[in-house]
């Protein structure tokens, strides 16, 4: 057999293995449109169980195991991506509702009331950073700088917003994908009823369905509750930046802490 017919037979062969891999792709997707939550889409002891078997089945035809694990490894890697991307837009259209308190989407409606929410810890707190109140335009900024969509409201029984949520890109770069900066500010009247817990559980649910697996969190040396309810939720300082922000004539650190998810 010559070059040239050995070439033929290898696209053929690459034409039946692209239309199996469409088949398996399929396969994956109707799979996770039963999975409930990100774990079950990642579920890594699956995974496993799968390597196994392709490897056994790669020695019983004469291919070297450790090939095709590299090859499902790779393979595996990109439908788990597909499926959590799937699974985060699903997500994204169910309000996660719980005693009253509903997390949604944010929407233009919600920019009087987010920029009030912020105008208040600019005021009134070091959570803020800013010292003067900001504007209407809030809104639009903040809907440029998040990751993806990953922009949230809390709202209450009665509409009112109780608070806002977002995730945000840590670099532009696309070497930073797997990181994501976490913010949040909750109305003080409803801080102390476990909302932010539930607000930090969503924006970490949403990161993974993004394929992010590290949150970044900073926040100002006197805003002390913030750290410890950080530390509570599994952050921890991972850097400090001394002295560089002054507000209400005092000096403030800036304390960076992270968690991965």
């Amino acid at each position: 057999m010559n070059l040239g017919a050995i070439r033929q037979q290898i696209d053929r062969t690459d034409s039946d293995i692209i239309t199996l891999l469409s088949k398996r792709a399929e396969l994956v997707s109707a799979a996770g449109k039963l999975k409930k939550d990100d774990q079950g889409v990642r579920d890594p002891r699956r995974v496993e169980q799968v390597i196994e078997k392709v490897k056994a089945k790669a020695s019983a035809a004469g291919l070297d195991p450790e090939i095709a694990e590299e090859i499902y490894r790779t393979i595996i890697g990109c439908f788990v991506r597909r499926e959590m991307k799937e699974f985060g837009e699903r997500v994204k259209k169910i309000p996660v509702t719980d005693d009253g308190i509903t997390i949604r989407k944010a929407i233009d409606r919600d920019r009087d009331g987010i920029a009030a929410i912020f105008n208040h810890y600019v005021e009134h707190s070091f959570a803020a950073y800013p010292d003067q109140p900001v504007d209407e335009t809030f809104f639009d900024n903040m809907s440029k700088i998040v990751y993806d969509d990953a922009f949230f409201v809390i709202e209450t029984a009665e509409k009112k917003l109780a608070g806002f949520a977002f995730l945000k890109r840590y670099h532009p770069a696309s070497t930073f994908n797997r990181v994501a900066e976490a913010g949040y500010f909750i109305l003080p009247e409803y801080t102390r009823r476990g909302i932010g817990t539930r607000i930090l559980d969503h924006l970490e649910k949403t990161a993974r369905s993004l394929g992010i697996d590290a949150l970044l969190a900073h926040i100002s040396s006197r805003n002390q509750p913030s750290v410890a309810f950080h530390k509570k939720q599994g952050f921890s300082e991972c850097g400090r930046l001394n002295k560089i922000s002054r507000k209400f004539g005092k000096d403030v650190d800036i304390v960076w802490m992270r968690k991965f998810i």
